[in-house]
Parts: structure tokens; C-alpha cells; sequence
């Protein structure tokens, strides 16, 4: 053997969740990847991760045979307290050899001063311990079975007897140190160097002879595809006859439909003409959600009657893709039943049945929500130039499909199918579109609302869920978050950041928490709501590739108006770079602590009372700078009233070198002090520079 090789760890188990195991098979890696280093089996290359349905898999390459023989130096008592004073050792010392195994000669080679440690502190007494070489097989068990149980899974089950508990039942190990088995035993199942193939198609057992046979020992004898797939599906893909339709997938459907099979076999199948004629958000949800395939579309974007799938077997017969558009057939005809049922009542009489189903125990029923969204979405309507009534209407209707067959069989249409209802009972086009833009964004990477009452609502209807979560104090935990709630904040901060919609959430806010259910009201919920949003806002700004100092000092003084915050965030990232920023911080922090540690001042600087020609050049320019710096801000011109503070640093350095702040006097101190204070102001209306690190 030589002195590195492969090490292979596969873990084997029933189906797993298709959208679990990218994830997965990520945190397994580096997981296993954390555990070598820890161990001292420092590897070369990068870590290799595989998985399918039925499998996860690292291979980690150049792994050394062992680890490196070394010395380690331990820290005992000090000298003082390790021998009394008839020069016997203490109980400290006594213990320390023990867990050392020190044996005579050691106490005797500290006794005469020998194995020290002296530094200006004081001297301690050492011993040096040898670290002697381990195998890596000896470690591998321990390394995969410690690995896999730091992974997070939301939900674990067990099987059999044993306590050994996993996201699905475990069957198989396979652990090999190059062409070595590893004997082991992970999860109650022995590890070994046999594998498993495809469930139809491949050898129920396969023999695998080596770490690095891996993937081809699976494709040419399991049939089973742990690498390549989505390349191999996209080839596939590309052969199709389309008659020129497009297929459409995102990379995340294309990964988890990949993901279900082993052995990828991409098929097309065919709707009827009949059930072309339903809308196409129908027809993608149910080839998209409800069974994971792909529709085609052609140049102009129509939808087109052939789907595309992804099979886990070959289909020489057409079987395959028979039933599946039979089954895509059966579940459009059951939603052109709802529909053809929803349209029996216009989508304003569905209203009162929301009534009936409760929203939060503690904060009412749906119909209670509609109506707080109703007064909430008014004042949001005029901050956005929105016709207010025009806004509660779209109000009253957004929840109105929640009730309808449509939805309960199809959950995510809501929105999408309110729109159409509303449409077809002769809404106003803007109503329709601000109640399919409401629930945008969906996720971090949705799109965002495009008509000014779409963000309106959308932004309703987030802050009221906000203030009722506060109000309640069922703020989410951990992973638990059944609302939603980091997503709402998340989705706030995006729509008025990338809407540039420049808002101030304190009244919003507010308002929102005013308008639940007065048994609720609490002092402090407005603030808690505000500062949850401000904490969400600081991961949001990293994303946007702002510094975290910047963000501290900006959300220091202006956290409740997202989208001017970011602004002055960039504006200080561009003058970071100059020289003149590190005094104008170095300032700031040296002005805070003198406030700080003086005495409390109260009232305007006395001109009369600076007695110095650097004070009163300092005052001078402060009057100067300080309306325009207002007016920079209040215009958003953030560039240009760093400009003025930058002005600044000059006069408030030659102050700091001429003037001395705690003067005797204390009539003199004071005005120095209160002209201090206004400069502190001044700097606060950009940004607590004192939070900079430069």
C-alpha cells in the first residue's frame, strides 16, 4: 500500500427526499472533510461527493496511511505551588504527573528545576508527551460514525430494534481505505466494500475493488448513475423530437428530478388537446409540483401539449410515459372540475366563507386579517402613490381564494387563481394584479411585485404578519418559523431595497401592531418587530457586499429605512478607500469617549465663550458644513455630505492639538464640551463613524 489513498464512505438507504440530497451530500463532505483534519489526516486533492436516491457518498483522495508522530508539550501547576516547603511534591503536582503517567524520574528531573516553562508571568512545570502514529483505518469508523451524526436533519426515524435513528433507514456501509475494506460498524449496520445496485436493472450485491473503482463499478454493474446524471439527462434532453418546443426547467427541478433516479431515462409524454384549454399556471403546476416534469414550450412562450420526464429505467414499450399521461390527464381534468365549480360564485362571495377558517388562534379568523389588511394597506397606498381605495379593494379579495376548490387541491395558486377569479368578475386590472403580486416574493430569489399596489399589499400584508407574531410573542426559534417569518422580514427589506421604495417602517410598523386585536397590544412589540427587521437587515446587506462595521455604523442611526441605510452604506464603501477616512473615524471614536466619561452639558456653544482661534475656527466651519450636510441627506446626496465631514477632520484635529477640553474653568469647559456634542451630532446625521474599522 502505498503512503496515501482513497478513503470511500458510502452510506446506504431507502429513497430519500429527491430535494434532500444535494444538501445532504453536501454537509456529509464537509462534515467527513472537518473530521479528517481534526484526526491530523491531513488530505491533498478536493473531496469528491456523490449521491443518488438510494445512496450518499464521499471519496476523499490522498489520505495518508497515518497520522504524524509528534510531541506535545503540557502546562502543569507553577513551580511555587508544585513542591511544599520541605521540597515533597503537592497534591497538584501528584495529580498532574498522574495524568501525565509520569513516572519517578520525571519528579525527580522537576525537583532539580528540570522541564520549566518560565515566562514573565511565572514558571510552570511541563512534560513533554510523545504522539504516537495512528492508522487511518483504526480512525476511519469512528471519523464516518461522528460525521454522520452531525448531520441536521429536520426529521429522523428508526428501524429494527436498535436506538440508531436516520433521515431514512440505513441498509448498507461501505468503507474502503483504497483496495482495503474497513471493518466498522456505522449506525448499527457493518461496513464492508459491497454496494448496491439498481433496484430492476443492476446486481443486488456488488463487490466493489477499489475507492477509486467507484463510479464506474456502479454505472457497468448497478446500473446506477452517482455521478454525471444531470449531464447525462441534458444530453438526453437535446435528442429529443420536439418539433422545435422548448423544454423549461430551472436548475433546481432539473437537480431534484435527476435526483429521483438512478439509472436517468428521459421520456416524453403528451396532453390532450382538450386540456390544453386550461391556464397554463394549472398546467405547469401539475406537471411541475404535483409530479416533478418538465413542460415544453414553443418560440413565443405558449405552453405545447409534450411533457418531458425523467424515468428510472428504460421504457422500450412506451409504458412509462402511457401512465404518466394518463395520470397527467386524470389531475387536469379534476382541476378543470374545480374551476369549472369556483366559477359558479364570483370570487367577492368567497369573502365571507374566510370567516370559518382561523388564521392564528390568538390573532382571529382569515376574515379578521382581511380586514386588518384593509386599513393597514390604505396608508401603505398613499406613501406609494396608490389609489386607496383601489388598494383596499385588492385587499378585501386577496385572501378570497384560500377557499376555493382550486387552491385547497393546487396550494400554489393562491394568488394565481384569485387573479383569474377576479378578472372574470370584472375587477380592475390593477385589483387582479396586486392580488396575484401579493404573496411575491415566494423565497429569497422570487421575483418581486411590479405594480405599485402589488407592492403595497405585499408589503400589508408582511408587516401585519410582523407585528401579529410580536404581539403574540411566537417569534420563531431555531428552525421553527411555521409563519414564515424570517421570510416576511426577508421579503420586506427586499421590496422596498430593490423597488427603491424609501419608507419608513416606525409608523408602518406602527400602525400594523395598533391593528391587532387589542388583547394584544403590547408597549413593546412595535420595537421588537423593528428591531427583528434591523438584525434581518444586517444579513441582508452582507448578501449586497457591504462591510460589517459599515452596517453597524449606518444601522446605528438609521435602521428603520432599509433602502436609505443601504445608500449610505455604499456611499461610505466608496470613500473607504481615502485616506481622510481613517482620522475622520479615529475622531469620532476620541469625541464619544470625552462625552461619555464629561459631565452632562445642556445648551447652545456660547461664540463669545471660544477663547481660542482653533475653537473658533472649528465652530466656524461647523456652521458652515452643517445646514448643507442636512440638505445632502434629506436629499439622499450621501456622496456629498461625507464630502463636508471630510472638510471637517482637518479644523477638528488642529481643536484636538491647540485646545485643552477639560479646562479648569468650568464655564470655559462646558462650551468646549457642547461644541464637542455638535460635532457629534453633525457626524451622526451620515453614519456613527466610531463603529468603523479602519
Amino acid at each position: 500500500m502505498s503512503a496515501s489513498e482513497p478513503v470511500l464512505f458510502e452510506l446506504g438507504t431507502e429513497e430519500l427526499p429527491a430535494r434532500s440530497i444535494d444538501a445532504l451530500k453536501d454537509a456529509l463532505g464537509e462534515a467527513l472533510a472537518t473530521g479528517f483534519r481534526n484526526a491530523g489526516l491531513n488530505f491533498g486533492a478536493p473531496i469528491e461527493t456523490f449521491a443518488s436516491v438510494r445512496r450518499l457518498a464521499v471519496r476523499i483522495p490522498d489520505v495518508p496511511a497515518a497520522t504524524v508522530a509528534g510531541t506535545e508539550q503540557r502546562k502543569g501547576p507553577q513551580v511555587s505551588a508544585a513542591f511544599d516547603s520541605s521540597g515533597e511534591p503537592t497534591q497538584a503536582l501528584l495529580g498532574f504527573a498522574r495524568s501525565c503517567q509520569a513516572d519517578e524520574a520525571q519528579l525527580a528531573r522537576w525537583r532539580a528545576g528540570e522541564d520549566c516553562l518560565k515566562t514573565e508571568k511565572g514558571e510552570w512545570v511541563t512534560f513533554e508527551h510523545t504522539i504516537e502514529p495512528c492508522a487511518c483505518v483504526e480512525l476511519l469508523p469512528e471519523i464516518c460514525k461522528a460525521a454522520v451524526a452531525d448531520l441536521a436533519l429536520e426529521k429522523r426515524m428508526r428501524w429494527g430494534v436498535g436506538e440508531a435513528s436516520f433521515l431514512r433507514p440505513v441498509r448498507w456501509v461501505v468503507l474502503l481505505y483504497g483496495e482495503q475494506e474497513v471493518p466498522g460498524e456505522i449506525l448499527g449496520v457493518p461496513s464492508g466494500r459491497t454496494t448496491r445496485g439498481h433496484r430492476q436493472l443492476g446486481a443486488a450485491q456488488c463487490e466493489l475493488p477499489s475507492a477509486e473503482a467507484y463510479e464506474e463499478c456502479l454505472r457497468e454493474t448497478g446500473h446506477v448513475w452517482v455521478a454525471g446524471r444531470i449531464e447525462e439527462v441534458r444530453r438526453q434532453i437535446d435528442q429529443l423530437p420536439l418539433n422545435g418546443a422548448e423544454v423549461q426547467c430551472s436548475e433546481t427541478r432539473l437537480m431534484i428530478g435527476c435526483a429521483s433516479a438512478e439509472y436517468p431515462v428521459v421520456l416524453c409524454g403528451e396532453i390532450e388537446a382538450e386540456d390544453m384549454n386550461l391556464p397554463p399556471e394549472v398546467i405547469r403546476t401539475v406537471l411541475e409540483e404535483q409530479q416533478g416534469y418538465f413542460p415544453t414550450a414553443a418560440s413565443d412562450g405558449a405552453l405545447s401539449a409534450q411533457f418531458v420526464m425523467v424515468a428510472n429505467q428504460p421504457d422500450p414499450e412506451g409504458a412509462i410515459a402511457a401512465g404518466a399521461a394518463r395520470v397527467v390527464r386524470a389531475r387536469l381534468r379534476d382541476a378543470a372540475f374545480y374551476l369549472e365549480r369556483d366559477r359558479q360564485r364570483r370570487l367577492d362571495e368567497w369573502v365571507a366563507d374566510l370567516a370559518r377558517v382561523t388564521y392564528h388562534r390568538k390573532l382571529g379568523t382569515l376574515l379578521e386579517r382581511v380586514s386588518r389588511l384593509e386599513s393597514l394597506v390604505a396608508q401603505v397606498a398613499e406613501l406609494l402613490d396608490v389609489e386607496p381605495d383601489l388598494a383596499r379593494r385588492a385587499a378585501r379579495l386577496c385572501k378570497a381564494d384560500l377557499g376555493t376548490d382550486l387552491v385547497q387541491s393546487f396550494p400554489s395558486l393562491q394568488g394565481i387563481a384569485g387573479a383569474r377569479y377576479a378578472r372574470e368578475g370584472g375587477e380592475e386590472e390593477a385589483v387582479c394584479c396586486a392580488i396575484r403580486e401579493h404573496y411575491l416574493p415566494r423565497r429569497a430569489d422570487d421575483d418581486l411585485p411590479n405594480s405599485a399596489a402589488g407592492s403595497a399589499l405585499a408589503l400589508a400584508d408582511r408587516l401585519d404578519m410582523l407585528a401579529g407574531v410580536f404581539c403574540v410573542q411566537d417569534v420563531p426559534t431555531g428552525a421553527r418559523d411555521p409563519l414564515g417569518v424570517r421570510r416576511a422580514a426577508y421579503g420586506v427589506l427586499r421590496l422596498l431595497v430593490e423597488r427603491d421604495l424609501d419608507l419608513d417602517l416606525k409608523p408602518l410598523v406602527a400602525a400594523a401592531v395598533a391593528g391587532q386585536p387589542a388583547a394584544l397590544h403590547r408597549a413593546e412589540a412595535a420595537d421588537e418587530t423593528l428591531q427583528y427587521l434591523s438584525d434581518r437587515m444586517r444579513g441582508y446587506c452582507v448578501e449586497q457586499g457591504q462591510d460589517k462595521d459599515t452596517i453597524e455604523a449606518v444601522l446605528a442611526i438609521c435602521s428603520s429605512r432599509p433602502l436609505e441605510a443601504l445608500q449610505r452604506m455604499r456611499a461610505i464603501m466608496q470613500m473607504k478607500g481615502r485616506p481622510q477616512m481613517t482620522p475622520l473615524s479615529e475622531t469620532h471614536k476620541r469625541i464619544r469617549n470625552i462625552l461619555r466619561e464629561a459631565e452632562e452639558v445642556s445648551g447652545d456653544v456660547q461664540q463669545d465663550g471660544l477663547i481660542e482661534e482653533s475653537e473658533q475656527v472649528l465652530a466656524r466651519c461647523l456652521k458652515e458644513s452643517e445646514n448643507q450636510i442636512q440638505e445632502d441627506c434629506a436629499q439622499g446626496r450621501f456622496e456629498a455630505a461625507l464630502e463636508q465631514l471630510l472638510e471637517l477632520a482637518a479644523p477638528v484635529a488642529e481643536f484636538f492639538d491647540q485646545v485643552l477640553v477639560m479646562a479648569e474653568e468650568e464655564q470655559i469647559r462646558h462650551n468646549r464640551l457642547r461644541l464637542l456634542r455638535q460635532v457629534h451630532e453633525v457626524f451622526l446625521r451620515v453614519a456613527d463613524f466610531s463603529r468603523l474599522q479602519i
